[in-house]
C-alpha cells in the first residue's frame, strides 16, 4: 500500500491508502515464497504453490548480521502462464512490461530497481548461463521491503543508480538471492518445470502425482539436512508415504526416513515402518510370481530339448531365425498388429504366455495372502483390505484379458514390460485391429494428426486403458466413439475421446467423481475409469474431463508426455 493526497469536501488534503490487490490474486494462481526477518533474529519462510503450502521453515540470521534491524520482508511470485495472463488482464500491460523484483526502503520505491530493462539483482545475467535452469526477470515478480538509516541503505543522488554499495546493501542483495530467489527457483525448476503438463494447469493437482511428490520430499529433506534450518510445517498430502506399488517408492522412502530423523516426527516414522513392511511383502510376492513363471519356462524348455536335432540342424535353424528376424523387424515397422488369421511365431506366443503366467501367479499370491489372513483371524484384514484386494485382482484380470488378445494380434515379442515405439501408431492400430475385433456393437474411429511420437510405454497397460474407455462408451449406449490424436507440443501428446452416448448422469454435480474408486451410476464396478486415470498418471500423463462437453455424449482428454532423463 502507498499513500496519496486527496481533497476532502472542505478542500483540504487528506491521506488515503491506495491498494493494489494483484498480489493477493496471484497467490491463488501461482507459486510464491514469503520471507520475513522477525524481531527474534530468525528468518521465517513459507513456500506456497497455487494455494497449497509446500513448506514453512525457520532459520537463524547467519551471515546477514548487517540487516538484523532492517525489518526485511520479501514476497516473490513465479509468473507461470496463468499468472501472466491474470496480471496482463488486470493491469492492462503486455507481458514484456512487467516482471522483476521491486525494492522499497522506508515505504518508498528505490529506483530503478524493478523497472523494465533493469537488472539490479543480476537475474538476467545469471540466466544467460542456463536458459532452462535459471529464472529471468520476466519469470518472477515481487517486492523487497527494508527500513533503516542512510548509513546502511543510502540511495544514490541519481535516481537511476539504486542503493549506494555498503556492507548492509551487499548483504541485502545476497539475502534476496539465497533465501528468496534461489529457494523459489529450486522448487519451480526442480519440480514444476520437470513436469511438462503442469504448466497447462492453474491448480496444484499434478503435484499429487508420485513423481512430483518424490521431488517435493527430496527438496524438503535437503532443507532439513542443512542442520541450521528448522522445518515448521509441510503439506501432509504431498510429503508422506507413497504407495508401495509406485516406481518412486524406494527413492521417496529413503528421503522420508532422513526427513523423519531430522524432524523427529514419530507419526511419519511409524508410517514409514509400516510402508517398508508392505513393500517387502510385495517384493516377496513378485519374486514368487517370477519364480513360478521361470519354472514354467524351464519346464517347457526341458520338454522341448528332447526334440532338438543335431548341431547342424540347430545351426541351420539359427540361420533361418536370423533371416526371419530381419523380415520380422521390417514387417514390424509397417504394422504393430497382425490380422487374426495369420499364424503366430512360437517364440512370440511364448513371450505373451510368460506374461500371462506372471499375472496369474501374482493373482494367486494375492488370493493366498488374503485367505491366510482370513483363516488366521488377522484383525488388520478388514472390509477395506478386502475391497483393495478385489480391486487389485480386477486390474490383474483386465491385464490378463488384454494380454490374451495380444497373443492373437500383436506383431511383436513382449520381452519386457515396456516397448519403445510410436505411441500414435500403437493407439490407432490397437483400436482398429484389437478393440474393433472385440467390440462389434460400437463403431471405433481413430484419427492421427501428429507426427510419430516415439516413447517407452507398457503396451498391455495402455491397451487396458483403451479397452476400459471403449467399454465405458458401450455402457452409456454409444454407437460411436472417436479418438483424435494430436501433438499438443514437442513433448506432449493429446488424445481427445468423444462418444455419442448418454453422457454424464445429471445427478453428478462433480464430474471428477467418476474417477473415484467404486463410483458408478451403472451396473459396473466403478473401477474402470479409476484404474485408467491411475495408469495414465503412472506414465506421467493425465486423464481429465474437459468443460466443453458435447450436447450429446461424453468427452475425455488424455495427455501423455515424453519423460526426459
Amino acid at each position: 500500500d502507498i499513500k496519496k493526497k486527496d481533497r476532502s469536501s472542505d478542500g483540504n488534503f487528506v491521506k488515503v491508502p491506495i491498494k493494489n490487490p494483484i498480489f493477493k490474486t496471484l497467490k491463488k494462481k501461482t507459486t510464491y515464497i514469503q520471507v520475513n526477518l522477525k524481531e527474534d533474529g530468525y528468518f521465517y519462510s513459507s513456500l506456497v504453490d497455487r494455494g497449497e503450502l509446500i513448506y514453512e521453515i525457520k532459520e537463524p540470521l547467519g551471515k546477514f548480521t548487517s540487516i538484523i534491524d532492517s525489518g526485511f520482508k520479501c514476497q516473490l511470485f513465479y509468473l507461470n502462464k496463468s499468472a501472466k495472463t491474470t496480471f496482463a488482464r488486470r493491469m492492462s500491460l503486455p507481458s514484456t512490461e512487467f516482471g522483476s523484483v521491486f525494492l522499497f526502503r522506508n515505504g518508498f520505491r528505490v529506483f530503478p530497481v524493478g523497472e523494465t530493462g533493469d537488472d539490479s539483482w543480476k537475474i538476467d545475467r545469471r540466466r544467460q548461463q542456463g536458459y532452462a535452469r535459471f529464472f529471468g526477470t520476466r519469470d518472477i515478480m515481487g517486492r523487497v521491503d527494508i527500513s533503516g538509516p542512510e548509513s546502511k541503505f543510502k540511495e544514490s543522488s541519481s535516481r537511476d543508480r539504486g542503493l549506494i554499495e555498503t556492507a548492509a546493501s551487499k548483504e541485502l542483495h545476497n539475502c534476496v538471492w539465497d533465501l528468496c530467489i534461489k529457494r523459489l527457483e529450486n522448487y519451480v525448476v526442480g519440480v514444476t518445470w520437470k513436469d511438462k503438463l503442469d504448466k497447462l494447469n492453474d491448480t496444484p493437482k499434478r503435484m499429487e502425482l508420485d513423481e512430483n511428490r518424490t521431488r517435493i520430499i527430496k527438496l524438503i529433506e535437503s532443507l532439513a539436512r542443512s542442520g541450521s534450518i528448522e522445518i515448521l510445517g509441510y503439506n501432509d498430502n504431498l510429503v508422506g508415504v507413497l504407495s508401495e506399488k509406485s516406481v518412486y517408492f524406494e527413492e521417496s522412502i529413503e528421503n522420508l526416513e532422513r526427513l523423519a530423523g531430522s524432524t523427529k516426527d514419530p507419526g511419519l516414522r511409524k508410517n514409514i515402518d509400516l510402508a517398508r513392511k508392505r513393500f517387502l511383502g510385495l517384493k516377496r510376492a513378485e519374486r514368487e510370481a517370477l519364480r513360478l513363471a521361470g519354472e514354467e519356462v524351464e519346464a517347457r524348455k526341458k520338454a522341448e530339448s528332447t526334440a532338438l536335432e543335431e548341431k547342424e540342424q540347430r545351426v541351420q535353424a539359427e540361420e533361418k531365425a536370423v533371416i526371419a528376424s530381419r523380415e520380422y523387424e521390417e514387417e514390424r515397422k509397417r504394422n504393430l498388429f497382425l490380422v487374426a488369421t495369420e499364424s503366430r511365431d512360437k517364440e512370440q506366443l511364448e513371450s505373451f504366455l510368460h506374461q500371462i503366467v506372471i499375472y496369474a501367479s501374482s493373482s494367486k499370491q494375492k488370493i493366498a495372502s488374503s485367505l491366510k489372513k482370513i483363516y488366521s483371524s488377522d484383525k488388520e484384514f478388514n472390509l477395506e483390505n478386502a475391497a483393495q484386494t478385489l480391486s487389485d485382482l480386477m486390474e490383474i484380470t483386465e491385464k490378463l484379458i488384454t494380454t490374451s488378445r495380444f497373443a492373437t494380434f500383436a506383431n511383436f515379442k513382449l520381452d519386457s514390460a515396456e516397448i519403445k515405439d510410436d505411441i500414435c501408431l500403437y493407439i490407432k492400430q490397437y483400436l482398429e485391429k484389437v478393440s474393433t475385433a472385440y467390440n462389434h456393437r460400437i463403431n471405433i474411429v481413430s484419427t492421427v494428426k501428429s507426427k510419430p511420437f516415439v516413447v517407452s510405454f507398457t503396451p498391455i497397460e495402455l491397451g487396458v486403458v483403451l479397452d476400459n474407455i471403449v467399454n465405458n462408451s458401450k455402457k452409456s449406449r454409444a454407437s460411436q466413439v472417436s479418438f483424435e490424436i494430436n501433438r499438443l507440443e514437442s513433448s506432449v501428446l493429446e488424445v481427445i475421446v468423444e462418444d455419442n452416448g448418454q453422457g454424464l448422469d445429471r445427478s453428478i454435480n462433480e464430474p471428477e467423481r467418476i474417477f473415484e474408486k467404486g463410483f458408478t451410476t451403472t451396473r459396473g464396478s466403478g473401477l474402470g475409469l479409476y484404474h485408467c486415470r491411475k495408469q495414465i498418471e503412472r506414465m506421467g500423463g493425465e486423464l481429465l474431463i474437459p468443460e466443453d462437453q458435447p450436447p450429446k455424449g461424453f468427452k475425455l482428454v488424455m495427455r501423455l508426455r515424453k519423460l526426459w532423463n
